[in-house]
């Protein structure tokens, strides 16, 4: 502390302002503390300054609202995140220990480090300007709400629609993450703001293309003259894996005596074996010799799929549909409800299709039941013939 502390009492006299303390600064300004005891020890806490506003009587309003405080075993959240200031471990900002998390994800996961950039990305658009510059002990549940409220209401420029509800939750939940990363290794010792309850995304989008639709699909991309943009509709509809573990499969990961492939399930952080149908095979073995073991099927970043895919889809299958019509609109991940809608309709048991789209959830896959061939669907046809 300044050498220039003073005590209140020597100006004012020995009873009037106990316990407020003052500094006065070579600019002129003055500085109040209050002095209090915590744990048998006495600490200076700043209350603020002159130019600030604040005086000598606010400052022993101050001292007077901890002391009551402390007598009923509560502190006054402003004192006590003062306190909490003076311990290092709480002097973070909320972008150091964010920083720190993505070092550490990526020396313990370097094959992850797409995903990782991805993550880190989405804090610095979302979070990094709201929270960066805060110190975690000064972020509130409060605020966290209100960030996720803010977010519900913005339109992304690429799809000129607002965020899906898993777009949200994944975004938002960043911020539990990072906040769980630093308690767990003793960053800091004060508990997670995180309360927030987020919604369940609303899983109506179950449109899947027909066979029909799936040969005027194939067609349009071929026309493109990309090997890369073929193979990766034909792992797609064979595999029924998501955007990122298509694109994430590696030479390493196919087996052409078995006509399988491991995937990588980044939603859920595990793996699961697909199979190959005969056309992605075929595909594969054209490349197959030509790349190590190392190198992905399908050479080309996530933003290229997606630029090229997406368009030829709105161009397909989503003329005269509303832009915020999730359910009948064909999206990328269409792909995937194709798979396993095509897998019920060939009457794949239940189980083996919860298996092969790797859902941690029976309820998930549940949801195809009602294409199954004894779905009751023959006897309803022919019920009063």
């Amino acid at each position: 502390m300044s050498k220039n502390l003073k005590n209140y009492n020597s100006t004012f006299g020995v009873n009037k302002y106990p316990g407020v303390w003052i500094n006065n600064l070579k600019n002129g300004d003055v500085v109040y503390y209050i002095r209090i005891n915590i744990n048998n020890k006495k600490a200076n806490i700043k209350i603020g300054s002159k130019s600030e506003g604040v005086n000598v009587t606010y400052a022993y309003n101050k001292k007077k609202e901890f002391d009551a405080k402390q007598r009923n075993g509560e502190l006054p959240d402003s004192i006590s995140k003062k306190i909490a200031h003076k311990n290092s471990k709480n002097s973070l900002t909320f972008d150091q220990i964010a920083q720190n998390f993505f070092n550490f994800k990526l020396e313990q996961n370097p094959n992850n480090e797409k995903n990782i950039k991805e993550q880190k990305r989405d804090y610095e658009i979302y979070h990094k300007d709201k929270f960066g510059k805060m110190y975690t002990i000064d972020i509130t549940s409060e605020m966290i709400d209100e960030h996720y409220k803010a977010l519900t209401k913005i339109i992304s420029p690429k799809t000129k629609r607002k965020l899906s509800q898993s777009r949200l939750n994944s975004i938002i939940g960043i911020i539990r993450t990072i906040f769980n990363y630093a308690i767990r290794t003793n960053k800091i010792n004060h508990i997670s703001p995180y309360k927030i309850e987020t919604k369940k995304p609303d899983n109506k989008r179950e449109r899947f293309l027909e066979i029909v639709e799936i040969d005027l699909l194939r067609k349009e991309v071929a026309k493109k003259g990309d090997f890369a943009l073929e193979l990766f509709i034909e792992l797609a509809l064979c595999t029924g894996a998501r955007l990122e573990g298509v694109l994430n499969i590696k030479k390493k990961d196919v087996s052409l005596s078995t006509k399988s492939v491991i995937i990588k399930d980044f939603k859920t952080s595990s793996k699961y074996t697909g199979f190959l149908s005969k056309k992605a095979l075929n595909m594969i073995l054209k490349i197959y010799t030509d790349i190590s073991a190392n190198d992905f099927l399908i050479n080309k970043p996530k933003a290229t799929i997606q630029n090229v895919i997406q368009p030829l889809l709105n161009k397909l299958f989503n003329k005269d549909l509303e832009i915020y019509d999730t359910a009948n609109r064909v999206v990328i991940h269409t792909l995937r409800h194709t798979f396993a809608s095509h897998l019920a309709i060939a009457g794949t048991p239940i189980l083996t299709i919860k298996k092969l789209m790797n859902h941690s959830d029976i309820n998930h896959t549940l949801r195809y039941a009602k294409l199954m061939p004894d779905s009751g669907k023959e006897i309803v046809e022919n019920l009063y013939e």
